[in-house]
């Protein structure tokens, strides 16, 4: 039908229509079962005619119109089922889809569907609205349906097809078809992550089905790394992967070899030239059943470890090259024991940790020997992952109840709160403490002992793998369940400030300022301050400017004394405002503070000994080139501390295992030497009753 009023009315256009038929069968005259219409925008309708037309006829094809005339059919080149209706060849009756090259009305494109011939299948061209020809190198007989075309460059289109292959894509006007699933990436599920440990832009995915997949660009865009893998041909052309790969893992000292585990009895694979070509790895699981996962040693690439199903824990043998079963102290010595995840550490030589369906069992000999972890739910443990920067840290995801925090390397295990009913299918730790997770309820961020989701932008939010870009821990990605490869960039942009505490108070003669936050890579705070309670923050004083954390979101405690000059009995307001990475500025907290009559007033602490541990902190801070750390223990207790550099590197031992008494204490920090930037120091406390461990940040600026 056509209207010529915006739709008021409607005139019918359906002459020629089945014009070709002689028999009395097939000689329709409605309803006539159009599946898509286009029309020229290069041929403008003229003279009340309806301009350069195309039809989809479910069932007989590709019809024209021109101008005034009617409809003709155009089927020279397409694909029918063998059979005749008069003499129509006849069609099948799914969607055609027709579309024009807006910039030249001869050329035109159009989609079939489940065809009863082999390779009838896909997309079709014709360069003069007379003759089609076939347009589906590199979709095989892949499935068409819908077409779309981009108006600035009419080379570039995107097809539509089926049987869970989703999106192709061309930009020579349909000569060659890619997958642009997740950038060619298909929509499957993707069960394993690896990032390259000095290359940010590279990064491999295991799927289930479509094998293994590689990106060079930030996961822009993904190439299949197959070759030399078990493949299958279906659909008479396409050649696909016949293995269910579970994990891959990178030698870090070598990030061109890589090893992928394989379900069904086929083993582990190994490449050396960064996925080009894979061969069996060694000896040893060939026929064994499924593997789980498999991972490099930091300390030591020529060990890899293989967790199994049913067969527990393997470390290949250095001499013999095999993977060799090493379940001394797992369940039944490791028959019918299942190890999904393994976890290991670079500075740590001999520390592995096996999360299986019967617990988290711990290693100090690289699996010779193993020892159960306490506090953990008596249910499958999925994944573990611990903390780069300190060993202390080491975190758990169980089967649907919740993750897992230890500060103790992994001897014991508390509930992380925000978790509860979660199940933790994948895990990586920041330097820092700061814990990112996969789950069945998408993706979750652990930091400053709580646990927060943020699934913004997931589609499927069943979570089977994350990582992190090595080289910019914002950028993150994250394996799904039928929705490939998600990635979520800035992410100190989109994890909110969370102010805790924020106050003023009038002390030495003045006002101090103090708040505590958790921050993830969080560019800077400004505190203002305007007095009285008028709110005129256009004439209000500036207080301070501080560097934010940029340590991936554990709590900080900020103090600073206001510099500009107080009145006595006056009240007086201060705000604080957070500044993104982004240059966004969110105003967050108000203290108001009202000053003594008489600074002779002011009470003072009493002498003697603190009632309870508290960390002060750092001051100066930002600093230049040494600051003093300040701390109250209640009671005696040994005490370590230590400082790293932002990527978990140690720079300075303040404090190592040193018994101290009760009382505040001052430890200086030199950092002459030193370059600008963020540095944190750990304080480790093991007393009678206090047992803590504590990371804050520091700011040396030259």
């Amino acid at each position: 039908f056509i209207s010529t009023n915006g739709g008021a009315s409607w005139t019918a256009r359906n002459t020629g229509f089945n014009a070709g038929c002689t028999t009395g069968s097939c000689a329709v005259t409605g309803p006539y079962q159009i599946t898509s219409l286009d029309i020229s925008a290069a041929v403008p309708a003229t003279g009340g005619g309806d301009g350069l037309l195309l039809a989809g006829f479910n069932g007989q094809g590709v019809y024209k119109k021109s101008g005034s005339g009617n409809w003709t059919q155009i089927i020279l080149g397409l694909p029918a089922n063998g059979q005749t209706n008069g003499n129509q060849p006849l069609f099948n009756r799914d969607e055609l889809f027709v579309l024009f090259d807006p910039t030249n009305p001869a050329v035109a494109y159009t989609s079939h569907r489940d065809f009863n011939q082999p390779g009838g299948n896909g997309f079709y061209k014709t360069t003069d609205l007379t003759t089609w020809a076939p347009a589906r190198d590199g979709i095989g007989a892949l499935t068409g349906n819908w077409l779309a075309i981009a108006a600035s460059n009419p080379q570039r289109l995107y097809g539509a097809t089926d049987g869970g292959f989703g999106l192709y894509r061309t930009s020579d006007g349909a000569g060659n078809w890619f997958n642009a699933n997740n950038g060619g990436l298909p929509g499957n599920t993707v069960v394993d992550l690896a990032h390259h440990p000095s290359d940010g832009q590279t990064l491999y995915a295991v799927t289930t089905g479509s094998g293994v997949f590689k990106s060079t660009d930030g996961g822009l865009n993904w190439f299949a790394v197959n070759t030399g893998l078990p493949q299958t041909t279906v659909n008479f052309t396409q050649t696909l992967p016949n293995f269910l790969g579970t994990g891959v893992a990178l030698d870090p000292s070598n990030p061109s070899k890589l090893y992928l585990s394989v379900n069904g009895g086929l083993g582990v694979y190994e490449s050396t030239n960064g996925g080009g070509s894979w061969a069996v790895s060694r000896n040893g699981l060939e026929g064994r059943g499924d593997l789980f996962t498999v991972r490099v040693d930091p300390n030591n690439p020529t060990i890899v470890y293989v967790g199994t199903a049913g067969e527990g824990f393997r470390r290949s043998d250095l001499l013999t090259q095999d993977y060799v079963r090493r379940n001394n102290g797992l369940p039944r010595g490791g028959d019918n024991v299942n190890v999904r995840r393994i976890a290991l550490r670079a500075g740590s030589p001999g520390l592995v940790f096996a999360a299986t369906d019967e617990g988290l069992f711990r290693s100090t000999n690289r699996g010779d020997t193993w020892t159960e972890a306490t506090g953990l739910p008596t249910v499958a443990i999925l994944s573990v992952a611990i903390d780069p920067s300190n060993p202390s840290h080491v975190y758990a995801g169980s089967d649907g109840n919740g993750l897992y925090r230890s500060a103790d390397g992994g001897l014991s295990f508390g509930f992380v709160p925000g978790s509860t009913g979660v199940t933790g299918r994948d895990l990586i730790v920041e330097p820092g403490d700061n814990a990112l997770a996969a789950t069945d309820k998408g993706f979750y961020y652990l930091a400053g002992g709580v646990a927060k989701p943020y699934n913004d932008g997931l589609m499927f939010d069943r979570l089977n793998a994350v990582t992190f870009d090595p080289t910019t821990p914002g950028d993150l990605y994250v394996g799904s369940t039928g929705g490939g490869v998600y990635n979520l960039t800035d992410f100190d942009q989109v994890l909110p400030v969370t102010l805790e505490a924020f106050t003023a108070t009038a002390a030495e003669r003045g006002v101090s300022i103090n708040w505590l936050a958790q921050e993830y890579n969080h560019a800077s705070w400004v505190v203002t301050r305007s007095s009285g309670t008028t709110w005129d923050w256009a004439t209000a004083r500036r207080v301070a400017q501080l560097s934010g954390a940029t340590d991936g979101g554990s709590r900080h405690d900020y103090t600073v004394r206001d510099p500009n000059p107080v009145e006595l009995s006056h009240s007086y307001t201060y705000r604080l405002e957070s500044v993104s990475t982004s240059g966004t500025i969110q105003t967050v907290g108000f203290a108001t503070v009202t000053l003594p009559q008489s600074w002779t007033a002011e009470a003072v602490p009493t002498a003697g000994l603190p009632t309870e541990f508290r960390l002060v902190g750092a001051s100066p801070n930002p600093f230049n080139p040494s600051t003093t750390i300040r701390f109250d223990l209640p009671e005696p207790a040994v005490v370590t501390m230590t400082v790293v550099d932002a990527l978990g590197r140690s720079v300075a031992t303040l404090l190592r295992d040193e018994p101290m008494a009760a009382g505040t204490f001052d430890v200086p920090f030199d950092a002459t030497g030193l370059p600008s930037g963020v540095y944190l120091y750990r304080l480790t406390v093991r007393g009678a009753t206090v047992h803590t461990d504590i990371t804050r940040r520091v700011t040396l600026v030259r």
